[in-house]
């Protein structure tokens, strides 16, 4: 199923006018977001949005201890330049 991009501009009207556009298009609303209180915030907000635009919703977090998103791509940047 193709999946939704957005990034994160801290506009929920601008996301909610995305989401009406996809609706029913058989596309979901895929959102990468840290393991942190703002990233459960803004993933718990857009989540709602999707719902009630009947968007299918799955976040991601990120796998590392950190539980942050900018330290992932900085490592994968690193192995990146090391090969």
């Amino acid at each position: 199923m193709p999946r939704l991009a957005v990034e994160w501009a801290g506009n929920d009207r601008a996301i909610a006018r995305i989401l009406a556009k996809v609706a029913g298009t058989r596309r979901d609303f895929l959102q990468c977001t840290d393991a942190n209180p703002a990233g459960e915030r803004y993933a718990m907000r857009h989540q709602e949005l999707a719902a009630r635009a009947g968007v299918p919703f799955e976040r991601l977090a990120p796998p590392n201890e950190q539980g942050d998103w900018n330290e992932v791509l900085k490592h994968l940047a690193r192995q990146r330049t090391a090969s």
